[in-house]
C-alpha cells in the first residue's frame, strides 16, 4: 500500500465515525521527497496536510507524518475540538496539473531507475530530490506538481562551493564547480574566532540565500500577515523614492529553487512585485509564501570572479543569521559562523562575522552591485561596509 492509498484508508475511517458533529468532507495536500544521493541511496519522506469541513460548515487543519502508525486513527475526537469557522476558505475546484517544465528535470525523474553519471561521482557531493505534490478532495477533485532539486556541495568543513538549483549543472557549469572548489580549497588560513580587522573601503558581499534571510525578515514576511502589513507601507514609498533595487515574488523562475506551480491550497502561485523604484502600494504575500521565491534586480550587475578581482577587501557571507523578525530601520545584527575574506580577489582566511546593518540602509546605498555567480539560483548582492547603517 502506498502513502496515497493509507492516507486515504485513515480518510474513509475518520469520515465514518459518528461523533456530535460528524465530517462532510475533507481534502488533503500529500507532499513526498525522494533522496537520490551520487552514492547510490535512496530514502523516501512524506507527510499529509488534512482540511476537514465540519457538518457545521467549520473546518479544521491538520499535518501527519507518513507513514501513518499501524493500526491507529487519526485523533479526530481530538481534531474535532479545534475546528474554527473561515469564511474565506476555497476548496479545490478543478482538476489541473503542475507539472512544470522550468522545475521539473527529466534528467532527475530518470535517476529512480539509472544511477548518477560518472561525472557526477567527484570530489563534490550531489544529492538530487523529487517532490510530487498531490492534492484531492473527497469530492473526487485532484491537482499534482512534481518539482526536482540538484544540490553539489564541498564536504570540507570550510568549503563555499555550491550549486543549487532545480536540475542538473551541465558539463561547462560542473567543470567550473569543479575549478572553484580548488580555488577555493586556497584559503590561507581558517581561524575559530572572529575575521580581524577590515579596510576602510571593504565590501560585504551576500549570497542569495543570505540577501533572502534579510529581506525576509525586516519586510517580506510581515506581508503574509494582515495584521501587519499595513505598518510596511512607509518603507515601500521610502523604497520607491530612494532605492533603485527592485525585489519581486517570483514562483515562476526557470529552474530556481523557489519555484513552484501550486500551492497546498491548490491555487497557482503568482508573480508580485514587492519593491521598485515609484512602487507606493503594498502588495499581499500568500501564506504559502517562500523566501526562496524572492529575487532581486538592479541596473548595476557584476560577474563573481570579474567583480572580485577590482576589488581590495571583500567579505563573503554565504549564510547569514539575524533576528526573525525585525523593523527595516532599526540597526539590527548579522552573524555568520563561516565568512570568507577576499583580499585583491583572492580567498585568505575563513572566520566567523558579525556586522550591524539596516534595511534601509541597504535598499538605499547608492553603491549597490547585484553579483551573478554559477551554481547560485538568483543574484547576491555586494554593498560597501560603510552603507550598511541608515542615518535619517
Amino acid at each position: 500500500m502506498n502513502y496515497e492509498e493509507a492516507l486515504l484508508q485513515l480518510l474513509q475511517t475518520a469520515i465514518r465515525t459518528k461523533l456530535p458533529i460528524g465530517i462532510k468532507s475533507y481534502q488533503y495536500c500529500l507532499d513526498e521527497k525522494v533522496m537520490i544521493s551520487s552514492a547510490g541511496t535512496q530514502t523516501k519522506e512524506a507527510f499529509a496536510d488534512i482540511t476537514l469541513y465540519w457538518e457545521d460548515s467549520s473546518l479544521s487543519r491538520h499535518r501527519i507524518a507518513l507513514p501513518f502508525p499501524p493500526d491507529t486513527p487519526l485523533p479526530i475526537h481530538v481534531w474535532q475540538r479545534v475546528r474554527y469557522f473561515d469564511p474565506h476558505s476555497a476548496s479545490l475546484d478543478s482538476q489541473t496539473s503542475g507539472h512544470s517544465s522550468i522545475a521539473c528535470d527529466q534528467s532527475i525523474l530518470a535517476l529512480l531507475e539509472k544511477p548518477f553519471s560518472a561525472r557526477f561521482s567527484g570530489p563534490l557531493k550531489t544529492t538530487a530530490y523529487i517532490h510530487t505534490r498531490k492534492l484531492a478532495s473527497s469530492h473526487g477533485e485532484q491537482k499534482q506538481e512534481i518539482v526536482t532539486e540538484a544540490l553539489l556541495q564541498d564536504t570540507s568543513p570550510y568549503a563555499n562551493t555550491v550549486y543549487h538549483k532545480r536540475r542538473l549543472p551541465n558539463e561547462q557549469e560542473l567543470t567550473y564547480l569543479h575549478e572553484e572548489q580548488l580555488w577555493m580549497r586556497t584559503v590561507g588560513s581558517h581561524v575559530s574566532g572572529p575575521l580581524g580587522q577590515r579596510q576602510e573601503k571593504a565590501f560585504l558581499l551576500f549570497s542569495p540565500d543570505a540577501l533572502r534571510a534579510i529581506l525576509h525578515s525586516g519586510f517580506a514576511a510581515l506581508l503574509t500577515d494582515k495584521r501587519k502589513r499595513e505598518h510596511m507601507l512607509p518603507f515601500i514609498r521610502f523604497c520607491a523614492d530612494h532605492s533603485r533595487l527592485s525585489v519581486s515574488h517570483d514562483p515562476y523562475r526557470p529552474w530556481s529553487i523557489g519555484t513552484r506551480s501550486l500551492w497546498p491550497d491548490g491555487s497557482l502561485p503568482k508573480k508580485q512585485v514587492l519593491i521598485a523604484p515609484a512602487l507606493t502600494e503594498l502588495t499581499e504575500l500568500p501564506r504559502y509564501y517562500e523566501a526562496a521565491s524572492l529575487h532581486v534586480n538592479h541596473p548595476n550587475i557584476g560577474q563573481f570572479h570579474q567583480w572580485l578581482s577590482q576589488q581590495e577587501h571583500v567579505d563573503y557571507v554565504p549564510h547569514v543569521q539575524v533576528q526573525p523578525s525585525f523593523s527595516p530601520y532599526s540597526q539590527e545584527m548579522g552573524w555568520v559562523s563561516c565568512a570568507t575574506r577576499f583580499i585583491q580577489g583572492r580567498p585568505t582566511v575563513q572566520g566567523n562575522l558579525t556586522f550591524t546593518f539596516s534595511l534601509a540602509a541597504l535598499v538605499a546605498s547608492p553603491h549597490l552591485t547585484l553579483i551573478a555567480k554559477v551554481g547560485w539560483d538568483g543574484y547576491g548582492l555586494a554593498i560597501p561596509y560603510r552603507d550598511l547603517v541608515y542615518t535619517p
